[in-house]
């Protein structure tokens, strides 16, 4: 069966799709979870996917001048799961420059990554070279220095190198000119190994380029089934819309060696105008997590596209009554596929999640690991019912039990996470769970109550400092009591989300949607490749990066969807982006409910190019959408709006958090050169400093006298956080106050001395600055009285929230 598959490019990669035949209509019937290509939106080079025995998928691809190695225990979630990068290109070296085609192997209990790269003075130095890592995880350990792997008596241009392995024996293959001094015209080649880091003998060329393929023959891909190596390779430039790929067949028993053992088949897989996909190549075939399936992975691109953009796709092939693949069309991305074999219910970051894997009841679900005195109490099963798919867990037996089931996950980054499962239980245990441990905090559980329907348990902000989680399920009880367990899922969870930040050209990245408001509904706008805009119905419904929205007859909609439950700050500013015309209306809704203004529209006037800031603190729970909603007002003409929201689930507001206890909510109240605490007098409702008007009340009011006023927020974490707000006088009257921000004893704002605010100044002066905390320092929010106390309240709602993960 085939265990590893590698989408080879050249240059950097791209995907989108291309066809011969039409695709079997089996594979494009929806009965289940369904998913839309790409699996990897967004650019990434030369990737290669390697199906390993731990139950993990490695996703290797280029990227900036790096080798990154991404791993998942699912296909379609390869970009979502834990990545390194395991090698920079190195001035000096061999592989200074134009690092290329990295492809991934097991070998011998040792893992190694084969690509190309030049020293930088030319392209046509481009050379072949091996790492390896002896950790049983490639995310961890060592990888070593590269080596070259070449044929000295044709040490020529070579790329996109891939291994044949013949029950023990291995053979290179690559892309490389016949000639010394250029890079073509390209033949497919084949050395034979005489270990995984060194070759032995003379190439030998097995396929040259055709008429219809502009000089090129590259990216050789290996895979082995029905008795036979199948060779996938691209034909013709890789920015061109007929790149394509041909095949090479030869018994998995014959002299690879021999140009006469293999049979080449031209254009298996080739453009699609019809659904609008071009330029496909670098293919290969990797199983599905249960090993039922095999899929086709590879790159493709939109219009001449490809140099620039080339996102990774997937779709299931069909095999042939003769044993050979059936590759069918490239499916269009807005063409819904069922995921792959096993993958239902799966996460990203835990294998067998679904406890779909095994294909059947078992004792030994794979991935997981059993404990406890009655272990035998453990099984999947189909029966009375699944959450999705086919199969799920069960803690039973028919005398009193006790038995747990886990996993560790290794290599996670720092940050924070959500475990949850779903859930179904008698009750009448005398402890059921769900666990997340061994983290670098305190062991955290969940219980697991009562429930006769499929219930939703979840253990939040689970902070990992130390790269790793043990997660798991306990449960013990007396004969007849009873478990089910479906679905677990271990997410990362971003602290905060930005419009502008996390733009993108694919619907839902970084949990943002891209759509209009039609009557009641919102529907998801289409990209415009050539106009690099998102598309409504009318001509001028459109959304682009980084923040910028244009309503039409149809409302303009940026939308972000909840990936857990909590309390959100929704902040930011919106404005026209240039002056002219009617101007606009907007507002924000959480699902139907509104969010800001209270109720109707917050009108921007046509000239208004400073607009308006909001700041509200929601509650929502997971799947709840957030819609920022543009009005086209009047007519259409000059409407660009500029709008950056930020929502972040680690956030700090002073009037929100006001509390009577120093530090509750993270905040402290303060007075004097000493930032002396103050001390909260109930009777006046208020903290009182040395000085009778030393004073700081809800919601957010603070008053200087003799000694400054000062609010200050202590630091739960390092990272970078922002902060925004607004110092202004409440009342008129008095000589104004003078206000700053530290950082310890730092000044972070303004840049020295203080900012002042004059009497009366009821607007106020903006905030809106980034800075770098560790855990534990302070920022501090000071109010002095200028002159005199006379009118000097202030209100200062300063909020700030982490923007990073």
């Amino acid at each position: 069966m085939l265990t590893t598959v590698s989408i080879k490019g050249r240059l950097l990669i791209s995907l989108m799709l291309v066809a011969l035949m039409l695709f079997p209509a089996a594979a494009l019937a929806n009965t289940g979870p369904t998913f839309n290509n790409p699996i990897a939106p967004g650019d990434f080079p030369d990737p290669t996917v390697y199906k390993h025995t731990d139950g993990y998928y490695y996703f290797s691809y280029t990227d900036s001048g790096s080798i990154n190695l991404n791993r998942s225990s699912t296909l379609t979630g390869v970009q979502q799961g834990v990545s390194k990068v395991v090698l920079a290109q190195t001035p000096g070296t061999g592989y200074a420059d134009r690092l290329w085609a990295s492809e991934i192997q097991f070998i011998n209990g040792v893992w190694y990554i084969y690509f190309c790269a030049d020293d930088g003075a030319s392209v046509t130095n481009h050379r072949l070279f091996v790492i390896s890592n002896s950790s049983p995880n490639p995310l961890e350990g060592t990888w070593t220095t590269p080596v070259k792997l070449f044929d000295p008596a044709h040490d020529y241009y070579a790329i996109d190198p891939a291994i044949l392995n013949q029950n023990g024996n291995l053979y290179l293959l690559y892309s490389g000119s016949p000639t010394p001094g250029t890079t073509g015209p390209q033949n497919i080649y084949i050395l034979k190994m005489s270990s995984p880091t060194s070759v032995t003998g003379n190439r030998v060329s097995l396929a040259a380029p055709g008429a219809e393929d502009a000089g090129v023959n590259e990216a050789p891909s290996v895979y082995r089934k029905n008795g036979r190596f199948f060779v996938t390779f691209s034909g013709n430039t890789f920015n061109s819309n007929d790149y394509h790929l041909d095949m090479l067949t030869a018994e998995d028993t014959a002299d690879v060696m021999s140009p006469s053992s293999w049979t080449r088949t031209n254009n298996v897989f080739v453009k699609s105008a019809a659904n609008g996909v071009y330029g496909p190549g670098s293919n290969a075939i990797v199983e599905s997590p249960d090993g039922t399936e095999d899929w086709l992975v590879y790159h493709g691109c939109r219009d001449n596209r490809c140099s620039t953009w080339r996102p990774t796709f997937a779709q299931k092939i069909a095999w042939n009554p003769d044993g050979t693949p059936s590759f069918g069309a490239p499916v269009g991305t807005t063409t819904l596929l069922n995921v792959p074999s096993g993958e239902i219910g799966s996460s990203p970051l835990l294998v067998n999640a679904g406890f779909e894997y095994d294909g059947g009841p078992t004792s030994t679900p794979k991935g997981w690991s059993l404990s406890g005195a009655n272990p035998e109490a453990i099984a999947t099963s189909g029966t009375g019912g699944n959450k999705s798919g086919s199969y799920h867990l069960e803690i039973a037996k028919s005398s009193a039990y006790q038995a747990a089931v886990g996993q560790t996950v290794l290599s996670l980054p720092n940050g924070v996470y959500t475990l949850s499962a779903w859930v179904k239980s008698s009750g009448g245990q005398g402890s059921a769970y769900l666990e997340a441990k061994n983290y670098g905090g305190a062991a955290r559980q969940t219980a697991i109550p009562a429930a006769s329907t499929w219930t939703n348990v979840q253990i939040a902000d689970i902070q990992i400092t130390n790269g790793k989680l043990d997660i798991g399920v306990y449960s013990s009880g007396p004969a007849g009591t009873w478990l089910h367990v479906d679905d677990v899922m271990l997410a990362r969870t971003k602290d905060t989300y930005r419009a502008s930040a996390d733009f993108s050209n694919y619907q839902s990245i970084h949990q943002w949607f891209y759509q209009e408001q039609v009557g009641a509904n919102y529907l998801n706008m289409t990209w415009e490749w050539q106009a690099n805009k998102w598309v409504g119905s009318n001509p001028y419904t459109l959304i682009w990066g980084p923040a910028q929205m244009h309503p039409d007859n149809n409302n303009s909609v940026r939308t972000w969807e909840a990936p857990k439950s909590g309390t959100v700050l929704v902040s930011g500013n919106v404005r026209k982006t240039t002056a002219g015309g009617d101007g606009v209306n907007v507002k924000i809704m959480r699902n139907d409910t509104q969010v800001w203004p209270s109720s109707g529209w917050q009108p921007i006037a046509g000239n208004d190019t400073t607009g308006f800031d909001h700041s509200a603190v929601v509650q929502v729970t997971a799947g709840d959408r957030l819609h920022f909603v543009v009005n086209k007002n009047g007519d259409n003409s000059f409407d660009e709006v500029t709008w950056d929201p930020a929502i972040s689930y680690s956030w700090w507001k002073a009037s929100a958090n006001f509390a009577t206890t120093q530090g509750g909510g993270g905040w402290y109240y303060q007075n004097g050169a000493d930032y002396a605490n103050m001390t909260w007098d109930a009777a006046r409702n208020a903290w009182v400093g040395a000085h009778s008007y030393n004073l700081i009340w809800s919601p957010s009011q603070l008053h200087p006298d003799t000694n400054d006023t000062t609010l200050t927020w202590q630091a739960p974490k390092a990272g970078q956080i922002r902060i925004a707000g607004v110092a202004r006088m409440v009342g008129a009257g008095g000589d104004g106050v003078k206000v700053k921000i530290m950082r310890n004893g730092t000044q972070i704002w303004p840049s020295s001395g203080w900012q002042s605010i004059a009497g009366g100044n009821t607007t106020g002066i903006k905030q809106d600055l980034m800075t770098t905390v560790s855990a534990g320092d302070r920022i501090r929010f000071v109010v002095n009285r200028n002159g005199n106390k006379d009118f000097d309240e202030t209100h200062w709602d300063p909020s700030i929230y982490y923007t990073n993960p």
